[in-house]
C-alpha cells in the first residue's frame, strides 16, 4: 500500500470497525471494501494495534476491534499510528556543499516543512473518527450498521458489498 494511501486505508479501516458496534471484522472483510489486500489490511492492523486504536481477536469469531471509543480518536492519532515517513522530505544528498544556495536552501525548507507538517497536525487533531464517521453517514444518506459476521450467521455477500461499499 503506498504511504499516500496508508492514512485513508486506516481511517476507511478505523470507521468500518466502529460502524460495526461490538463485532470483530476480518482483515479480509476490510480488504474486499478498500479493495486491497487482506496482508496489507493485517500490517495496518499491526500499526493501529501498537497505537492501542485496534484490538485483535483469535478464533473462529475473530477479527479487530476499536481500542477505544470513535469520540476519543483523532485523525492525527491514526495519521501517527501508520505514518513513518516524513511527510515533506528533503533530497538524501547535501547537494553541492559549494553552492550557497544549497547551503542555504536546506535548512529554510526545513523549517517551512516543519511548520506545514504541524499545521496538519493540528488540523487532525481537531477532527475525530466519530465526526469522519458522522460525516460519511450524512452523505450516504443512512446510517450504516455492519451485521456480525460469524459462522452461525454468515453475512451474504451482496449484503457485504452493499454494507461495505459505503463507509
Amino acid at each position: 500500500m503506498s504511504a499516500n494511501a496508508r492514512l485513508a486505508v486506516a481511517i476507511h479501516t478505523l470507521g468500518m470497525l466502529a460502524c460495526a458496534d461490538e463485532c470483530a471484522v476480518t482483515s479480509d472483510r476490510i480488504a474486499a471494501s478498500v479493495q486491497t489486500n487482506a496482508v496489507s489490511i493485517r500490517r495496518l492492523f499491526q500499526a493501529l494495534g501498537k497505537a492501542g486504536l485496534v484490538v485483535g481477536q483469535m478464533g473462529p469469531n475473530g477479527g479487530a476491534r476499536l481500542g477505544r471509543a470513535p469520540e476519543e480518536i483523532t485523525l492525527a492519532d491514526i495519521w501517527r499510528a501508520v505514518d513513518d515517513d516524513e511527510l515533506f522530505a528533503l533530497p538524501r544528498s547535501g547537494g553541492n556543499p559549494s553552492c550557497s544556495l544549497n547551503r542555504a536552501v536546506r535548512p529554510v525548507l526545513g523549517e517551512v516543512f516543519a511548520d506545514a507538517t504541524s499545521a496538519l497536525e493540528r488540523s487532525l487533531a481537531g477532527v475525530t473518527l466519530a465526526d469522519v464517521i458522522a460525516r460519511v453517514h450524512a452523505r450516504a444518506g443512512a446510517d450504516h450498521r455492519f451485521a456480525c459476521e460469524t459462522r452461525e450467521h454468515p453475512v451474504p455477500t451482496a449484503e457485504l458489498l452493499a454494507l461495505t461499499t459505503t463507509v
